[in-house]
């Protein structure tokens, strides 16, 4: 019956595909995702998460260590320091907080970093107590996006342990 017209029968015309999602819808939908339990990007399908990462009595210690037997010098803290300061590397977190800062890797591309941190002055200035930091950061793709407004001394990190549980539980 091919090409046969049937009296009153209008055909519905194929349904149009979805008008393509702009950068922006996708950018929106993408930091929906990520504050939540993290997802996949529409664009890349990269998997990502915002955390909240909070300052702990392992990070302080071992800005301690850093500070007593090096003061603002330079130190290859895999080579050198305590394996309890290393052993989970909490204290490269400490940048987020801007109390330490990692050696540029200017001389072996074959390496990602030199391993070499200093502490910075706003470091030496939280552990003599003159400044305070905030308690927690958020932070997307290794870079702090924002900070909760409660502040901490370094003498309040004491007793507040690295908790895996609490970090994967989210915001």
């Amino acid at each position: 019956m091919s090409g046969t017209v049937v009296p009153g029968f209008v055909p519905t015309p194929p349904t149009p595909p979805p008008p393509p999602r702009s950068l922006v819808d996708a950018e929106a939908a993408y930091r929906v995702v990520i504050a939540g339990s993290g997802g996949h990007c529409p664009c890349c399908h990269r998997w990502g998460k915002i955390m909240k990462r909070r300052v702990n009595e392992t990070m302080a210690k071992a800005l301690m260590w850093m500070y007593k037997h090096h003061h603002l010098s330079w130190v290859n803290m895999p080579t050198v320091a305590p394996r309890w300061a290393i052993r989970n590397r909490e204290y490269t977190r400490l940048n987020y907080w801007g109390l330490v800062e990692l050696q540029p890797n200017v001389d072996d591309p074959s390496k990602r970093t030199t391993g070499v941190w200093r502490v910075t002055s706003h470091g030496e200035q939280w552990l003599q107590g003159s400044v305070r930091i905030a308690q927690a950061v958020l932070v997307f793709d290794d870079q702090v996006i924002d900070q909760m407004p409660e502040t901490i001394a370094v003498a309040d990190c004491f007793g507040v342990h690295f908790d895996y549980a609490a970090l994967m539980a989210g915001l």
